[in-house]
């Protein structure tokens, strides 16, 4: 039986998707937000400008706590005990999809 300070998974999940599309949605409207974006001149746009804002302090924090929080409950499960797997995951599941993407 969980405690009742456990979140259960299927909550943190949906948190995770919700964390993980606002930092989607902020770098895209970022272009349409500032009309200095460093990498040239966009279209400004008002209404995107006010979720850019609204987003611009939470998408991360909020993405870094869920995740270091299931890092936390899994590492007292014992998942994250060899080092060298743990990052030989890391690697794949991060670093070959942004060089495919990327590329």
């Amino acid at each position: 039986m969980k405690g009742s300070n456990q979140i259960s998974s299927d909550n943190l999940t949906f948190y995770r998707v919700v964390a993980m599309t606002m930092v989607v949605l902020y770098h895209c409207t970022c272009y349409y937000a500032h009309p200095t974006w460093p990498f040239g001149e966009g279209p400004y746009n008002p209404v995107l400008k006010i979720i850019t804002t609204l987003m611009g302090g939470i998408h991360m924090p909020v993405f870094v706590f869920i995740s270091g929080y299931l890092y936390w409950m899994l590492k007292r499960k014992g998942h994250y005990d060899d080092l060298v797997l743990f990052y030989k995951n890391k690697i794949l599941r991060l670093l070959v999809p942004y060089f495919v993407m990327g590329g």
